[in-house]
């Protein structure tokens, strides 16, 4: 996470609501509630008509709030082409403003997705229930996934979007600011106005050409942490090493996709609502797109590995999952790449160490058995 200064949250008075939501309708605020939030807080309004809005206020300071200014705007192209491509509801943004001249936040008035939270429905949700829910989880990163970036050129390390229609409102002075910090990053298109998706690896390293070779330098380093800590034997050590020696063409080649990547897919970040025809329930949207990328698709799977997984108690579960996905990544290879993810990071190693707990010889049966079996 970047380590910009925080900036002491600003709660919005009425008149200051009134006159950000004049900058995008005519309509006047019925009501609204100001959340506070670790990283953006935001107002949930609801306009006279019934429509919904939401302000996304920057809870960062990284000067002056330019940083936000790009990610806020580079949502909005991310959730109106998610939106066209996909047909699900995203929240499509209205305007960015980083002028200060109501507040002194930066932020962004998108539309508000309707629906209930993944992640409450499926916490209370029947086990048949859970089983459809995860099927189309996976069904709806299959769609992501497979959105071409219409609107982007392309090159050997980027992907463009261009997103300055959404910086009307903010200063001359920010938007060159944001240009000349991306500078090194980008290379303008025809008109002026690409931006640049820098594409990642599974530990989140910067994109270069070496990209595989590091990620597999941090694999190998978080097999040696395990021996090194008593946490893995020294016969489990080797096989893992031997099985990722076995598959390294197949891991280098998921590493050099560039897929239409969420960022931060994950069941707080999508809404469902109640399929009437079946009474089981179906994804509506999805939300929180400002840390979307072009990379590689099992990216998309880590933060619910992270957030989400580990509390499932349904057997088998990713089974369920990959059936909604119906793409090219099978079994082995979501195992491979997800083992190696949490090897190849310090914060994840801990989630290696408890499913090769007991486990002397790990071949491939053993870890699809692992991830996917009953146990």
């Amino acid at each position: 996470m970047s380590d910009e200064p925080e900036v002491t949250p600003i709660e919005p008075t009425a008149d200051q609501v009134s006159q950000i939501v004049a900058q995008v309708s005519d309509e006047k605020v019925a009501s609204f509630e100001f959340r506070p939030g670790n990283y953006n807080d935001h107002c949930f309004l609801v306009l006279t008509s019934g429509r919904r809005l939401v302000i996304r206020f920057s809870r960062r300071g990284w000067e002056g709030g330019h940083w936000k200014i790009e990610k806020f705007s580079r949502e909005g192209c991310a959730a109106n082409i998610l939106s066209r491509e996909t047909g699900l509801s995203t929240p499509q943004t209205l305007i960015v403003d980083g002028s200060r001249s109501i507040i002194d936040m930066v932020y962004a008035v998108q539309c508000h997705v309707s629906g209930l939270v993944f992640r409450d429905v499926f916490d209370s949700a029947t086990a048949d229930e859970k089983i459809t829910l995860l099927h189309a989880f996976g069904d709806v990163a299959s769609q992501i996934h497979k959105i071409d970036f219409p609107d982007c050129d392309y090159d050997e390390d980027y992907a463009y979007i261009t997103c300055d229609p959404l910086l009307a409102k903010c200063p001359h002075e920010h938007v060159a600011m944001i240009k000349e910090r991306l500078a090194a990053e980008r290379v303008e298109g025809s008109d002026g106005t690409g931006w640049a998706l820098r594409r990642t690896s599974l530990h989140r390293a910067e994109f270069t050409s070496d990209t595989a070779e590091a990620f597999r330098v941090s694999i190998d380093d978080g097999i040696k942490t395990l021996r090194d800590q008593d946490k893995a034997e020294t016969t489990t050590a080797r096989s893992l090493s031997t099985l990722f020696e076995r598959h390294w063409p197949q891991v280098a080649e998921h590493l050099g996709r560039r897929n239409f990547c969420h960022g931060d897919y994950h069941f707080a970040n999508i809404m469902v609502e109640s399929c009437h025809e079946s009474e089981l329930w179906k994804i509506a949207g999805v939300f929180d797109l400002d840390l979307f990328q072009a990379t590689c698709p099992i990216e998309d799977f880590g933060k619910a590995e992270e957030f989400d997984f580990p509390s499932i108690d349904i057997p088998g579960f990713r089974r369920h999952i990959l059936r909604g996905y119906a793409n090219d990544l099978d079994q082995l290879d979501y195992s491979i790449l997800t083992l190696g993810s949490w090897l190849g990071s310090s914060s994840r190693i801990d989630r290696a160490s408890d499913a090769l707990q007991d486990t002397r010889h790990v071949d491939e049966s053993t870890l699809v058995e692992i991830m996917f079996g009953d146990n």
